[in-house]
């Protein structure tokens, strides 16, 4: 990234969108899945505050904190949208936006990093090789399946947010979804030890976890078959309302932009909109 690239926090707007990739070996395995290099996504509403989805319910926070947070984030970059046909946001829509992302204040959001990931590595069916990973997406799957679909995830909010907004005329500001070809991005090097701890605390306890201490790849059983997780990810899908297999790279060339004519909020995750032609990258944010 070039050092122009670098964005003063005072230059962070209403409706930008922040995109985060947190240090987490959760968050690695949520964006290598969703095919991008973010975890995370809020939008920004106004007074320097933005608006994301968190376990206790969506919430109001001050970018300086998020900013602050530098041992949580390996970076946060900031993309700005755009409202149909490519022009800059009325005052109104900003306010409309704004309003519905308001809304969302308080929602339950229940899906914990591994429940999200449960969801993401469905939707995107992808089969891990590796068995760590699998028996990861394992757990990732019973957790999903456990959690009520009709809560808010953090892209759903985002997309709401700017897809519900009361613009005069409608939808003034709801963003085109791409249909791409996966990134076939190298899998993240992950720290077992690290993500050990990371699923004791999410799901203690909770005693296979120390198969992992002899840093062996543990025995799978029949659970973890492509078969098994085949069908558990089009239960996923289906619950999801995406029963349909996502497109393989070989189905989609790379200079096609197909876009999807009524993607379902559920389902659009932070990468579908790092790629939306709705919005442009504007910067990457100092951390600390």
């Amino acid at each position: 990234m070039h050092q122009s690239s670098w964005l003063d926090p005072k230059e962070v707007q209403p409706l930008d969108l922040l995109l985060h990739l947190g240090k987490s070996q959760i968050s690695a395995l949520v964006a290598w899945f969703g095919d991008a290099i973010y975890s995370h996504i809020a939008i920004m509403v106004e007074a320097g505050n933005f608006v994301e989805a968190a376990p206790g319910g969506a919430r109001a926070l001050p970018l300086a904190r998020r900013i602050a947070q530098a041992n949580d984030y390996f970076f946060i970059d900031v993309y700005r949208p755009c409202a149909r046909g490519g022009r800059v946001p009325s005052a109104q829509q900003i306010a409309a936006v704004v309003q519905r992302a308001h809304h969302y204040l308080g929602s339950p959001y229940p899906f914990d990093l591994l429940a999200q990931l449960g969801v993401i590595s469905a939707l995107r069916g992808r089969l891990p090789e590796n068995n760590v990973i699998r028996w990861v997406i394992r757990l990732a799957i019973d957790a999903a399946l456990a959690r009520d679909p009709a809560q808010v995830m953090c892209s759903e909010i985002v997309f709401r947010a700017l897809a519900e907004a009361p613009t005069r005329p409608e939808q003034q500001m709801r963003p085109a979804i791409v249909v791409s070809a996966p990134l076939l991005l190298p899998f993240p090097a992950i720290d077992v030890a690290q993500l050990r701890k990371e699923l004791e605390a999410m799901l203690k306890p909770f005693p296979p976890i120390a198969q992992l201490d002899a840093g062996q790849q543990p025995v799978l059983d029949a659970s973890h078959s492509d078969a098994a997780l085949a069908a558990d990810y089009g239960k996923l899908r289906t619950l999801y309302g995406r029963p349909e297999q996502p497109a393989s790279a070989s189905d989609i060339a790379v200079s096609d932009v197909i876009v999807v004519p009524d993607p379902n909020p559920k389902t659009v995750s932070p990468g579908d909109l790092e790629r939306s032609p709705s919005v442009r990258f504007v910067g990457r944010l100092r951390l600390g």
